[in-house]
């Protein structure tokens, strides 16, 4: 996802991620990005964030899912 907005403060950037952070400057769970990147990161895949020259860019990478011996769905 990219936008043209102001970007990340890199104090944010650099703690996205972190359990209990939180970018509104108020009370809250803090818990959300922590749980899709560990789970992302379970899976195999891969999330990243960054600054570009205008906006921000978020990414989200799962892997395909490897067919098994016995699957009969068609690949």
């Amino acid at each position: 996802v990219r936008d043209r907005g102001p970007g990340f403060d890199e104090g944010i950037l650099a703690a996205l991620g972190q359990p209990y952070m939180s970018s509104k400057g108020r009370p809250g769970g803090g818990l959300g990005l922590f749980l899709v990147m560990n789970v992302v990161r379970k899976l195999g895949g891969d999330f990243s964030a960054r600054n570009m020259e205008q906006g921000a860019c978020v990414t989200l990478s799962l892997p395909l899912a490897a067919l098994t011996d016995g699957d009969d769905r068609e690949a």
